[in-house]
């Protein structure tokens, strides 16, 4: 083979050898691109699972907001096995109406704001069992104002007191009817107050001051997560000081029972 055929066969090598390491190049980038594109598709799918924040505004008194009831819920949202982000934010004083809070108009600036998904009406517990009246017509301009913002109304059913017991069957009367005529969704903590009574009534759910117990809270909590989400309130890894594991799952069953019959 003479010389000028060797440097042809040389060139020859060297141009293949520089497409070879263009392709192989090229290759790598494409498997890098396609390698990121995988990498990123299930932290995409598990945004797209995530609903969005529900955004919650509680109107009401102690019965609401003793113990942080509203972050405890949140907590448990938070924490289920399909989590759910809450946001809220309470509007409330002691001994409040639905009748005071209007006047105050905190609360009806607070729905004003907008932004709300759903926005939670607490009457006082004396006025839902013994004076329905007035509980009805606030719970109405309070309904047009939440329709007004793209909202949904929740009717929070108060419990009955210990040393008024019996007002319990007024009070899930009054609150069925008028979540009836406003298309709102009824919250049965009361019911389920009715129910742990009488079937755990070693369970205290108010203390000797007729303060709510951690247990009281975390049932009134729990009635929530399953009426705002459709499922069964599961285990806390964390429970609230006072409260035992065994308690907590007797509570959790009660919140889903009522809450199954608000469906």
């Amino acid at each position: 083979m003479n010389r000028a055929h060797k440097e042809d066969n040389a060139k020859m090598q060297l141009r293949w050898s520089h497409s070879l390491a263009a392709i192989f190049h090229s290759f790598c980038v494409l498997v890098g691109m396609s390698g990121a594109v995988f990498a990123q598709a299930p932290s995409e799918a598990r945004s797209a699972a995530q609903p969005p924040a529900t955004k919650i505004l509680f109107i009401g008194n102690g019965v609401t907001f003793l113990h942080g009831m509203p972050a405890l819920l949140t907590e448990i949202a938070a924490t289920a096995s399909e989590p759910r982000t809450l946001v809220t934010k309470t509007v409330g004083f002691d001994a409040a109406t639905l009748q005071s809070q209007w006047e105050k108009g905190d609360a009806l600036a607070a729905i004003r704001e907008g932004g709300w998904d759903m926005v939670v009406l607490q009457e006082h517990s004396h006025g839902a069992a013994d004076r329905p009246e007035p509980m009805f017509r606030f719970a109405r301009l309070f309904d047009a104002e939440i329709k007004k913002i793209g909202a949904r109304t929740m009717i929070f059913q108060p419990w009955a007191w210990n040393d008024r017991y019996h007002t319990i069957v007024q009070i899930e009367a009054n609150t069925r009817k008028i979540s009836a005529e406003l298309g709102a969704q009824l919250v049965p903590v009361g019911a389920a107050w009715k129910i742990a009574m009488k079937d755990f009534p070693r369970l205290p759910l108010l203390d000797n001051r007729a303060v709510p117990t951690p247990a009281s809270v975390y049932l009134t909590a729990t009635v929530f997560h399953a009426v705002i989400t459709g499922r069964k309130p599961e285990p806390q890894r964390e429970l609230m000081p006072g409260l035992y594991a065994i308690d907590a799952a007797s509570l959790r069953s009660v919140a889903w029972e009522v809450a199954q019959a608000v469906k």
